[in-house]
């Protein structure tokens, strides 16, 4: 039975050389087929003559192999190959050519339905695909890297970056080594990614690049479809128009032309919108005067990613001067709602790194402001001093389990940020709409006001702060009485009253007086056990004698 067992474990996993034999395929050819399938190999635990160099895989995922559809394709090309050297070798440039034309192709769209049943499946691995195509994009033309796929990869990239842009999805920015980090929360699922630093990316032969290459090809084709999904349902044609004039001149979001969401857009596609009103409700029914006010408006505002970075740089200008990073800044500053100029203006606030630039400020205060969810002081990041820490926005310093150090910029952010938003609530009106408080934007409060005179406005705001009070008080009795309505529901459907519900509570905090017995003495008792009785069933036997 034990043999049995072994051959039977044994049989469930297969090595690379018996998976070439069962495939007929070369080893480029499986190795770029388990890519795009995302089979990779497995580590058996009952094989305990493990070979240093075999590498096993699952029997059923060779099987599974079998009836892929691309290894016909890879077949069919490989055969085309060899008929467009046969006429390279006879110096027959015509027919070469001709045949090179007649190539046959494939396509991996069924593959991204068959990995990616459901849409938000497909959002939690775009993160390496961003990863890939930002990294690709960068690169130049060689005999590693074509030059058709590096164009592929700039579209989609800008296309991706415009969606955002218009969305205004970001959640955090962080600019590193390696590049400057972006995260946005598209349909719940986080998706970060890199966007290399432009330099010159030096290309190495350390790296393969024909598995690379698998790699970018199945990813390409993975954001194709999250795109067209994306700006299908909000109603923009996919892929969006490209100004040629533009794009010739080196603009790179300006380029693109986004059409307005028409009526065929989704209703179940989230946007920032919704989870800012969402944020705006739950904020108005806090009362400002409890002492745990400040404490519950620091933890909501930390919970939600999307508070206020919509419009957080709504009516701002902003001239990017020589040597700043471009693209990221620009992507920052537009996804917070402002605006990016081509020439300084008198409204416009330049972003330069350069000291001898007067009147400006670093390009590190797009990105705390967009981390710590509020406009950071000028003074702070002023061109020809030194910058604040730039703190990393994917570290959670309020939990205190991995982080056993908090960085003093971080409380000191912390509790200016807390004390923005308490005044800027305590001076808002309140409108009550179905028994929720809601909170009136400060344009409409400003549109009200007028230009009127320090006392008036110190008089208006302690009206306004007042009838805060009084609507608060109103929705705080409506919602007693209703949760008083239900408790007597209650306890009519449970056929229970008033005394009886009071005498249960009172047990149960043991406030109910104990039955009396007997004081307790010095001495102690001895307790007397009772002895146990058993009742032991007693069998009869009747015998029978033959007589």
């Amino acid at each position: 039975m034990g043999a049995k067992k072994q051959e039977k474990r044994h049989s469930s996993y297969m090595t690379r050389n018996q998976a070439l034999k069962y495939l007929q395929l070369s080893l480029s050819d499986f190795r770029r087929l388990c890519i795009l399938k995302g089979i990779f190999p497995r580590d058996p635990p009952h094989i305990k003559e493990k070979v240093i160099g075999k590498t096993y895989y699952l029997t059923t995922d060779i099987q599974w192999l079998a009836n892929e559809p691309l290894m016909d394709r890879f077949r069919s090309i490989k055969a085309h190959l060899k008929k467009v050297a046969r006429f390279d070798a006879r110096k027959e440039t015509e027919h070469a050519d001709q045949l090179a034309d007649a190539m046959p192709r494939y396509t991996l769209d069924h593959l991204i339905r068959e990995r990616y049943p459901s849409f938000h499946d497909a959002l939690r691995d775009m993160s390496d695909a961003l990863n890939m195509v930002h990294l690709f994009a960068t690169m130049y033309s060689s005999d590693n890297v074509q030059n058709k796929m590096i164009m592929t990869c700039q579209r989609l990239s800008r296309e991706w970056q415009a969606y955002v842009a218009s969305t205004k999805i970001l959640t955090k920015s962080f600019v590193s080594i390696r590049g400057v980090y972006m995260q946005v929360d598209l349909d719940g699922t986080p998706i970060t990614w890199v966007m290399p630093h432009e330099f010159s990316q030096e290309q190495t032969d350390e790296v393969d690049y024909r598995v690379m290459e698998t790699f970018l090809e199945f990813y390409t084709t993975l954001a194709g479809f999250v795109l067209y999904r994306l700006f299908t349902r909000r109603g923009v044609a996919y892929p969006p128009a490209v100004d040629a004039e533009k794009d010739k001149n080196g603009a790179w979001l300006d380029a693109i032309t986004l059409a307005a969401p028409t009526d065929s857009a989704d209703d179940d596609a989230t946007d920032a919108e919704a989870d800012r009103t969402r944020t705006v409700e739950l904020l108005g029914s806090m009362d400002p005067e409890d002492p745990q006010y400040a404490p519950q408006l620091l933890q909501l505002l930390e919970n939600e990613d999307t508070v206020q970075l919509p419009g957080l740089l709504n009516g701002m200008e902003f001239f990017l001067s020589r040597g700043v990073p471009t693209k990221p800044v620009a992507l920052a500053i537009r996804a917070c709602g402002g605006i990016v100029v081509s020439e300084p203006t008198e409204r416009s606030t330049v972003v330069s790194e350069r000291p001898d630039t007067p009147e400006s400020i670093l390009p590190q205060w797009v990105f705390d402001s967009i981390n710590f969810r509020m406009r950071m002081p000028f003074d702070e990041y002023s061109n020809g001093q030194a910058a604040p820490p730039h703190l990393s926005p994917f570290e959670d310093f309020t939990s205190g389990t991995s982080i056993t150090h908090v960085p003093e910029r971080f409380k000191e952010v912390r509790a200016r940020w807390a004390t923005a938003w308490a005044e800027r609530l305590k001076e808002a009106r309140y409108r009550t709409s179905d028994g929720v408080a809601l909170v009136v934007p400060e344009e409409d409060l400003e549109a009200d006001v007028g230009d009127i005179d320090s006392e008036e406005e110190e008089a208006r705001l302690a009206l306004a702060t007042k009838r805060v009070r009084n609507r608060y008080a109103h929705v705080k009795a409506a919602h007693e009485e209703k949760t008083g309505r239900v408790k007597r529901l209650l306890m009519k459907a449970t056929g229970k009253t008033d005394e009886a519900d009071d005498e249960e509570e009172a047990s149960g905090l043991g406030l109910l007086a104990k039955p009396k017995g007997k004081a307790k003495t010095g001495k102690s008792e001895k307790k007397h056990k009772p002895k146990k009785v058993v009742n032991k069933t007693v069998k009869t036997s009747v015998l029978i004698k033959r007589k």
